[in-house]
């Protein structure tokens, strides 16, 4: 929200360097990131910082990365999810429930493994070869399966996108 009021703004400003919001969720988010699950009464963490790092930041980097997947659908979920929720006392399963029936199966299942199974995202480049001609490798190494797409940059040419859906633990691009 803060971003999209502010967009560019920092959360941190200083001896000549700024922190984004995202950045800043992304930073408290990898110091707690596999620390518990993040759908648990406040009483059961175990100190207050996790507690902070996980509800919080943990959430929003988990929220931001949805969004950055499936865009528009998942601004229309958290919509419907706020206006069915209104004077209610919501439960994570409502939040998957909006994210189920706006985006899909496959959106509310990343959800779910994010909060309640200490579920986590991490793609990598595993390989190139060739030059004119080759492949690419990239691989899944989190346990949470989100599409993804990859951006070749070329010496010469446009740039060439190509969205894997995240099945598996290997993807060959050949260019």
């Amino acid at each position: 929200v803060l971003e999209e009021r502010y967009p560019g703004r920092s959360a941190f400003s200083g001896m000549g360097l700024s922190l984004s919001q995202p950045a800043a969720m992304r930073f408290g988010a990898s110091q707690a990131w596999n620390a518990d699950v993040i759908a648990q009464p406040a009483s059961d963490f175990v100190a207050g910082r996790d507690y902070g790092r996980l509800v919080y930041a943990r959430t929003a980097t988990l929220l931001e990365t949805l969004r950055r997947v499936y865009v528009d659908d998942l601004m229309r979920a958290i919509a419907r999810y706020a206006r069915e929720q209104r004077f209610q006392h919501p439960t994570p399963d409502d939040l998957l429930a909006a994210v189920r029936r706006e985006v899909g199966d496959e959106a509310a299942d990343a959800l779910r493994s994010g909060l309640f199974e200490r579920g986590w995202i991490d793609y990598e480049v595993v390989g190139v070869s060739g030059e004119k001609r080759g492949r690419v490798v990239v691989g899944r190494r989190g346990n949470v399966t989100l599409p993804v797409e990859v951006r070749l940059v070329f010496a010469e040419g446009d740039p060439r996108v190509v969205r894997w859906d995240g099945q598996g633990s290997r993807h060959e691009i050949a260019f």
